[in-house]
């Protein structure tokens, strides 16, 4: 049986430390002082059976007791599972006797899976919902694993390029905690971040960050950035009263049969000024209408035509 021998105060050092649940770990060199520390790190990164000199451990030290052990055991009985576990099941399901539908896709024919469930995360977070929460970050995390596991296949690049990649990212950008740059807000914070990434990306016109902007993304949060991006080099309206008039006069076009399109841009303009998200406005009001439409279709018995016009508006325009 394989075996991963290491010492209690090594295990508490780790900041990150991923088992694998296929060999047989053991910690030596417990003891009273540190048998608290080193039993919740293993219980996090293990999370099974942990067994001390004595027998099966009940989280108290036991004088003698001097060694913790985790044995081996399959993926179908583990009550709790590491990064690496889920490593092991994505390589499980797109090998050669995996799952057929897994074994199918490519990182283009999963992308609206990636979209969707980046979605359903959002959701549930505006919704305070954290049992929903901790499923869909799980399924947002499932989409870049699965990326990983068919990068690999592919020989384009693997799990630790994807995951060393990030970690320089969070360093070079992070110049006020890794670096000696200064930050004592989150605003400089957030002034030290972009500072890095324009030098790592190495834009060095405000054009050259909206070319970066994903094309992928919503019109109106590209929109929002690139406005965002022109704002700090002094282009573009910055006067809350001139961008609502702005919006009058577009309405008034509308009215004589104009298009829309200035009118969308210039609420987008509207919106930057009052450092307000259209995606998240317009959630609300459309969940707010939804609401007041079950509402009245409860109030006509099922037949929402069935109420009167004076009744629908009394539900659609009284306050919330």
């Amino acid at each position: 049986m394989a075996q991963l021998t290491m010492n209690a105060e090594e295990l508490i050092s780790y900041d990150g430390f991923y088992y694998d649940h296929r060999i047989k770990l053991v910690i030596e060199g417990v003891n009273e002082k540190n048998y608290k520390k080193a039993y919740a790190k293993l219980l996090d990164i293990a999370g099974d059976e942990i067994y001390d000199d004595c027998g099966k451990s009940l989280g108290e030290y036991r004088p003698g007791c001097d060694t913790l052990t985790v044995f081996p055991l399959d993926l179908i009985h583990k009550r709790r599972y590491s990064f690496n576990d889920l490593m092991r099941i994505m390589y499980i399901l797109t090998a050669e006797n995996g799952c057929e539908w897994d074994k199918a896709q490519t990182m283009k024919s999963i992308c609206p899976n990636m979209i969707e469930e980046a979605y359903e995360l959002v959701t549930a977070i505006y919704n305070n919902d954290v049992e929903n929460i901790v499923e869909e970050a799980g399924d947002v995390i499932l989409q870049g694993v699965f990326h990983c596991v068919l990068g690999e296949k592919e020989g384009l690049f693997d799990a630790t390029d994807v995951i060393s990649g990030l970690c320089r990212k969070l360093i070079t950008r992070h110049t006020h905690i890794f670096g000696n740059v200064k930050a004592n807000n989150a605003e400089e914070a957030l002034a030290a971040w972009e500072s890095a990434k324009n030098k790592e990306k190495n834009y060095k016109t405000p054009s050259s960050k909206m070319d970066s902007i994903p094309s992928h993304l919503p019109a109106d949060e590209r929109a929002a950035k690139a406005l965002k991006y022109a704002a700090k080099v002094g282009v573009g309206e910055n006067d809350k009263a001139r961008a609502a008039s702005k919006i009058r006069e577009d309405i008034e076009k509308v009215e004589k049969g104009g298009s829309c399109e200035d009118l969308i841009w210039d609420c987008i303009v509207l919106l930057r000024l009052n450092k307000e998200d259209a995606e998240v406005l317009l959630n609300n009001k459309l969940n707010d209408f939804i609401s007041r439409f079950k509402r009245a279709e409860e109030e006509g018995g099922g037949d929402i035509t069935s109420l009167s016009k004076e009744e629908m508006e009394k539900i659609f325009k009284e306050k919330k």
